[in-house]
């Protein structure tokens, strides 16, 4: 199936980050050898920093942090801070994920992997596996070129090495992120998301038994908490928890669409392509213009030998697409419905 699939983990905070201090989110410490001002001071940073973590803030957040740390450079709510800030400040961008990651390796190694909450442990599992896959990406492109039979040997043996070395590394991020969110699970927390990371990972690996398992996972609660919001939309008992129950919905319909279409995917590259029609069956009901859900359901339908749905289909794409006649799959679509039956 062509990739043409959305970041499956490019999700925002904006709905996670608000919840920081409700759920208090880092335990002040009980005891200091600080004097009084220094420990109001302090506390003042603190609060600060998380306020303006909360706010997407995350400049303003890290300053706060680091200046809190100069009176306390152990105070493990401001580390955790500064990391999330820089966790989040790095989105996708793999020289800024590196850079973020030993802010976490700092904080994770304060305590016990059961011990941090469970917005530092998705962060950190989530800056782990984003690396992770950049790095399995690298190995991939530089055991390709140690194959390049025009370099010479010792630059093949170079490229074969680095190969291995980055594979050895993405495996080992691979397995900490896993651990971190395998914790989640166990402690009932953010269950839905550390099971779409979860499923992430197993499809970067090539589990796609595992990657199935998780998203089946992820999806099961997600249609939990769906169900929980339409309740509360149906009461209809207080105006704003309404606006935000369908607010809330919305963003959960969106998640949806994201990980049925990577398992729709992942099904297809199993060969499951009844599996396959079947999520995006349901993306499709969701969403009607998912234009390339079209091309890929009509390579699934094509799969299996329904060629008048695949017709379909593809017509569907061409008819709702953007992208230029030029373009493979728009040719690919047109030559395909152009086919005597």
């Amino acid at each position: 199936m062509a990739n043409v699939f959305p970041a499956l983990l490019a999700s925002p905070c904006r709905r996670l980050i608000p919840t920081l201090v409700a759920v208090a989110l880092f335990a002040l410490p009980g005891c200091s050898t600080l004097s009084e001002e220094e420990e109001e001071k302090l506390d003042n940073h603190r609060r600060n920093a998380l306020t303006y973590l909360q706010t997407e803030e995350f400049l303003r957040a890290i300053q706060q942090s680091e200046m809190g740390l100069e009176i306390d450079e152990n105070d493990y709510a401001l580390l955790a801070t500064r990391a999330l800030a820089r966790g989040y400040l790095a989105g996708d961008v793999y020289g800024r994920l590196v850079a973020a990651e030993p802010l976490f390796d700092d904080v994770y190694g304060l305590r016990s992997a059961n011990e941090h909450q469970p917005l530092f442990l998705l962060e950190y599992a989530k800056v782990k596996q984003r690396v992770a896959a950049e790095q399995r990406r690298q190995a991939a492109r530089a055991a390709e070129e140690s194959n390049d039979p025009t370099l010479s040997n010792a630059i093949r043996s170079e490229k074969a090495g680095r190969a291995t070395a980055l594979s050895e590394e993405s495996s080992s991020r691979s397995t900490a992120a896993s651990d971190a969110l395998l914790v989640l699970i166990e402690r009932q927390e953010l269950v839905r998301t550390a099971n779409r990371v979860l499923m992430a990972i197993a499809a970067e690996r090539g589990d796609g038994p595992g990657s199935i398992e998780y998203a089946t996972k992820a999806i099961a609660r997600l249609e939990e908490q769906k169900a929980s919001l339409l309740n509360d939309i149906e009461k209809d008992l207080d105006l704003r928890r309404t606006l935000r129950a369908r607010e809330a919905l919305e963003d959960l319909i969106v998640e949806e669409k994201l990980i049925r279409s990577r398992l729709s995917a992942i099904y297809f590259q199993q060969e499951l392509f009844a599996e396959s029609v079947q999520q995006l069956d349901i993306i499709l009901d969701l969403d009607p213009n998912r234009s390339f859900d079209y091309f890929n359901r009509a390579k699934a339908h094509q799969a299996l030998g329904n060629r008048s749905k695949a017709v379909d289909d593809y017509q569907n794409f061409l008819s709702t697409t953007d992208l230029p006649a030029s373009d493979d799959k728009v040719r690919q679509a047109y030559e395909y419905t152009q086919i005597l039956p």
